[in-house]
């Protein structure tokens, strides 16, 4: 976007964040000055990253450090109803791409959300889902509506839905459509995303 490029001319970075609309919403900062920050430590890429400057298109995500910042952080995104939250550690170098389990990087997610595969296209802007599950079957989980600001996904694209809870056997209660998926591939969509209902053993309304 053009408002994009105008917030970052005479600025000499690489910059690593997500664009949402017209806004880029930076949260690393991997290059600046013609210096490779790819082995500094995270808080010295923040600091490098708060320095910068900046037009209006582009927004720096500020991060939390101290524990009374953090708990504060956490309840404001809780009552935003944001997606989640990313924790990571204050020396971890720059790891491109998503990083593996059990790495430098967490992300807590507030509510459930699954990677689904677009297995069918049906009337009035409403989609058929599937997982992969054992012995790499494909197995429905139901249909998701795509909201009006959204294109309908082709056949066989991943798509991103966010769920109360799944029932056994895999259906999705409430899901809703968050847009497609361009970065991950189709073992990435499998049933062992899936969050159940919990059943309760005594008899209730």
């Amino acid at each position: 976007p053009e408002e994009l490029a105008a917030s970052i001319a005479g600025t000499n970075c690489v910059l690593d964040g997500e664009l949402i609309g017209n806004t880029y919403y930076a949260f690393d900062c991997i290059d600046f000055d013609g210096l490779e920050a790819l082995e500094f430590p995270l808080l010295a890429r923040q600091s490098a990253l708060s320095d910068l400057t900046l037009g209006p298109a582009i927004e720096v995500v500020k991060c939390a450090i101290s524990q009374s910042d953090k708990l504060a952080l956490w309840n404001r995104l809780k009552k935003q109803d944001a997606e989640g939250i990313v924790f990571k550690r204050h020396n971890a170098k720059y790891t491109s791409g998503r990083p593996a389990s059990g790495g430098h990087y967490l992300k807590h997610k507030f509510y459930k959300t699954a990677s689904c595969l677009v297995t069918t296209i049906n009337q009035q802007r409403s989609v058929g889902l599937s997982l992969i599950g054992g012995g790499a079957k494909v197995i429905s989980v139901g249909n998701v509506t795509i909201p009006p600001n959204y294109e309908v996904p082709k056949l066989d694209d991943i798509v991103e839905v966010r769920y109360l809870y799944a029932f056994l056997g895999g259906s999705l209660y409430q899901p809703t459509y968050l847009g497609c998926r361009t970065d991950i591939s189709l073992e990435d969509c499998t049933m062992e995303q899936l969050v159940y209902k919990k059943e309760n053993s005594s008899n209730e309304n």
